[in-house]
């Protein structure tokens, strides 16, 4: 369902899709919507005027946990088939590619600027930096402690931090939000914020 969010009125409805609905995203311009299912149904892109489908990917082998526009429209996925899939503005698929620290790749983000992408796992405690132009691996982010998965990634507003959280990863039965500086590179802080899932 598309709301008006000033009015709360429903704007729109996609009905008929054939699996859960795992992820939203709109284009940075407001263009288009994706939309990441359930099931191995992969992707489908509306445009959002009237809502009607203008791309899809069905090439799936298990659920898309995650989808995502860069400032250029270009898209990420993350799918528990084991794959991080980026697309072009017209919605090609560009590489795809299996991340080394996890089977499960449950969200992948772009920098601001587009230049990285940070993968978050559905069975590891390590966040995988890969390249924004063909997704070669750059460099991991290990939690401090083994144990548990670090599911969703994010990267701060000016692009200097990379934070992770939800899963099941968590310290004396607090789930944290662990924040590298530097890119990922520099120190570790931690931050305790609840003791259920953390989804985003």
């Amino acid at each position: 369902y598309i709301f008006d969010r000033e009015s709360g009125a429903i704007r729109a409805a996609l009905p008929g899709l054939p699996d859960v609905t795992n992820h939203l995203a709109y284009s940075r311009d407001g263009r288009y919507l994706a939309v990441a299912l359930g099931g191995n149904f992969g992707i489908r892109i509306f445009e959002a005027g009237r809502y009607s489908e203008v791309a899809r990917d069905v090439d799936y082998g298990d659920a898309c946990y995650w989808i995502e526009f860069d400032r250029s429209g270009r898209i990420i996925t993350a799918s528990y088939d084991g794959l991080v899939r980026l697309y072009s503005p017209d919605f090609h698929l560009l590489p795809k590619e299996r991340p080394l620290d996890g089977n499960l790749p449950q969200s992948a983000r772009f920098s601001p600027d587009g230049k990285l992408i940070a993968v978050g796992f559905g069975d590891s405690a390590a966040v995988d930096i890969l390249s924004g132009n063909d997704l070669s691996f750059q460099y991991n982010l290990q939690a401090p402690h083994p144990g548990g998965f670090l599911a969703t990634a994010l990267w701060s507003a000016d692009g200097q931090k990379v934070c992770a959280g939800g899963g099941t990863y968590a310290t004396d039965s607090v789930q944290p939000v662990l924040c590298w500086s530097d890119r990922g590179r520099g120190s570790l802080s931690t931050f305790p914020v609840t003791g259920n899932s953390l989804v985003d």
